[in-house]
């Protein structure tokens, strides 16, 4: 039988893949241990290029050993496919069609990041970002060249720094670059360029912005440099990147400072991971996550354990959502072989995510030690970024103390531990601290309020403690969402997010916003509407930024409550329409409320808003149980099935178009292709069935 690689093999009969892909979308978050792991193949034919140019792939993302074969040729194996790579492929191309396959392998090496065989989170294997075919003339810019830092950084002026790798012979030729800032107008802020003397490897500019507009989480204003490359007065390649102008800095007392001014760091540890995709996230889902921290009120993420996609990084620079970043890790550090594998993914994850104004911290490891490894890999960071601090998350102290690598990175970050983080600050004075994760309620379940109530109390007393104490940059809590894992004490779903696997909020998400949240805001966290009969007394617990809170059951006043969140009350039940109403102190008022329901009847179906329908994203749909009043019926039992006509495809966990609902809702995916209205249709026994309709474009 001819090999995956050979250009001769029919692969009619294959699985189409769109990118992103992960081979492990449907055998993961299903009620069985043991996904796949090993490889796949991905194959694709395109056309002979242009004659005359160089031709290059570049791969986005891909996670496992990589190898690449082009037209039967072997062009290499890659470890560190998270960060992408690139390679030419010109002088093995053909005359017509040529073949390009892939071989993907996500199986245990210890050489290989994480390195340990079962970590608490899913290797998926796959090309889980995008592949790119790429034509270049013979003198051009090389792929992630491009460096730009802001040295120099005040109200009055910003000098921005330019350095540009170039490849090819300019010899006897006039070769010039010029680099055009322009703000988010598309206003030219400043322009620059000069003649290179025959072209070197490298060249750099050094420009000044006057009054520059200053990145933060406020105002995450963001600059545009188009940079174009001219031999003998034409352009041959062009190149532009998005950064922002802004200084920070962390101190061992005052925590955290963004131009000038102290910042407390509010955020939340983000797996990239989904139910039906695997780590193979749409941009709109990525986007979708920043967006959620956003809403939330915070301002920090931590991408655990690994690099993740550009297209989150990039939604954070828009939003103004501060990055600590790290390498593949879980509590392994291997041998010689991983220490290399370690420091090739630093400085590939450095080299291409330098550039983003959000991101602040270099991560070097989760709950591991090794000084050997902490040295090599702060050297590497600084060689490619010597402006962003390092960082490892330290989970036992006194272990990194007795082996000396909590004195080795710019910044330490402690896991968990925050009953003795005063001591620690004490005798190391000296240290930067940021908590790396806290709280970590591992089994807290949408829709049960008595461990939804709990998270959420730990939540607040962990940052009580945190945002009380000054020489505390932030934190980072565990986690944002649920998250697909085989570790064996949570598979199949790690449920320690304040949001579930499908992003619908927890309790727990709610409070945050109320702490973080500057918009008035107000919620009702209570089972009110599930299991209770008149003269039951039910807890009732309000969430709110708002000075002054009001509960009101059937139109008449429980009372209210100042200076308290939550507020409480014991209510006695009795069925009706239960409102909490928020003032603040302004007129302003905000409202949240409960009904009720009665027997089910209905289901309402909804997409999730701010994500396009078209072939290269999908919709997370909602399908909530109904009564006659379109009240949530959170106690129906039995399965909600999707069905769909048109161009596109249902995607369920296992492949399932089935689910049951958890609290009155189901989730499903929706992808679109492109062009055209697609019908989704919602059942379930005894239900009246519900349509939704979504044209793609």
């Amino acid at each position: 039988m001819k090999g995956a690689d050979d250009p001769g093999l029919d692969d009619s009969k294959w699985d189409r893949a769109t990118l992103p892909h992960s081979f492990n979308a449907g055998d993961t978050f299903v009620q069985k241990r043991g996904y796949y792991r090993g490889p796949a193949w991905y194959r694709k034919t395109f056309s002979t290029p242009r004659r005359g140019r160089r031709v290059f792939i570049r791969f986005d993302a891909a996670w496992g050993k990589v190898q690449v074969f082009l037209n039967g040729v072997d062009l290499g194996l890659f470890k560190d496919g998270l960060t992408g790579f690139e390679l030419e492929l010109t002088r093995h191309l053909v005359g017509g069609d040529n073949l390009l396959a892939i071989r993907v392998d996500n199986s245990h090496d210890p050489s290989i990041l994480p390195g340990k065989p079962i970590p608490d989170y899913n290797i998926y294997g796959g090309l889980c970002g995008e592949v790119w075919l790429v034509e270049k003339s013979t003198v051009f810019f090389p792929w992630r060249s491009l460096i730009i830092t802001t040295p120099e950084v005040n109200a009055d002026r910003a000098i921005v720094d330019v350095v540009s790798g170039v490849v090819g012979h300019g010899a006897g030729r006039e070769a010039r670059a010029q680099a055009t800032i322009t703000d988010a107008g598309g206003k030219t802020i400043a322009e620059t360029g000069e003649v290179l003397p025959g072209l070197t490897d490298s060249f750099s500019f050094h420009i000044e912005v006057p009054s520059p507009s200053l990145w933060s989480p406020d105002e995450p204003n963001l600059y545009r440099i188009d940079m174009d490359l001219f031999i003998d007065g034409e352009v041959v390649d062009s190149q532009h990147e998005r950064f922002g102008i802004r200084e920070f800095r962390f101190d061992e007392n005052q925590g955290f400072s963004l131009n000038g001014e102290r910042l407390q760091l509010r955020g939340v540890n983000r797996h990239q991971d989904f139910p039906g995709l695997g780590n193979a996230l749409t941009p709109g889902l990525n986007r979708l996550d920043a967006r959620l921290i956003k809403e939330m009120g915070g301002n920090f993420v931590r991408t655990s354990h690994y690099p993740q996609s550009p297209h989150f990084l990039g939604a954070c620079d828009e939003l103004g959502i501060l990055v600590y970043e790290e390498i593949t890790s879980w509590q392994f550090i291997g041998g010689e072989d991983f220490l290399a594998s370690a420091d090739s993914q630093m400085a590939a994850m450095v080299r291409r995510d330098r550039n983003h104004p959000s991101v602040i911290l270099w991560g070097m490891m989760n709950e591991g030690r090794s000084k050997k490894m902490f040295e090599r890999l702060k050297q590497t960071s600084m060689e490619n970024d010597p402006t962003r601090p390092t960082i490892y998350a330290d989970n036992k102290l006194g272990d990194g103390v007795s082996q000396g690598t909590v004195f080795i990175p710019h910044v330490l970050g402690i896991n968990y531990k925050l009953e003795s983080i005063d001591a620690f600050h004490s005798a190391y004075p000296n240290i930067k601290l940021l908590v790396s994760e806290h709280t970590n309620a591992d089994n807290t379940v949408r829709g049960d309020g008595e461990i939804e109530r709990i998270q959420s109390e730990r939540i607040s007393a962990d940052l009580d403690i945190i945002e009380s104490r000054a020489f505390i940059s932030g934190s980072v809590l565990w986690s944002m969402h649920d998250y697909g894992t085989d570790y064996e004490p949570v598979w199949p779903l790690q449920k320690s997010g304040v949001l579930d696997a499908y992003r619908n909020p927890k309790e727990a998400y709610h409070m945050i916003k109320s702490r973080w949240g500057r918009e008035p805001f107000i919620h009702l966290a209570s089972d009110w509407c599930r299991g209770h009969s008149p003269g039951d007394e039910v807890d009732v617990r309000v969430y709110s930024n708002c000075p002054e809170v009001e509960l009101v059951l059937n139109g008449d006043s429980l009372g209210e409550r100042t200076g308290e969140n939550p507020a409480r009350w014991t209510v006695v039940y009795s069925p009706g329409e239960l409102m909490a109403l928020g003032r603040d102190g302004t007129g302003r008022q905000v409202e949240d409320l409960m009904a009720s329901p009665g027997e089910p009847e209905g289901i309402d179906l909804s997409p999730t808003p701010g994500i396009a329908a078209d072939g290269g994203d999908v919709v997370i749909v909602g399908a909530r149980v109904i009564d006659a009043e379109g009240n949530t019926v959170p106690g129906y039992g039995d399965p909600i099935t999707f069905e769909l006509k048109g161009p596109g495809e249902i995607i369920g966990i296992g492949g399932s178009p089935s689910q049951i609902p958890l609290n009155g809702l189901a989730n499903i995916l929706v992808r679109p292709n492109d062009g055209g209205k697609i019908k989704i249709t919602a059942v379930g026994t005894g239900l009246r069935p519900a349509d939704l309709v979504i044209t793609g474009r």
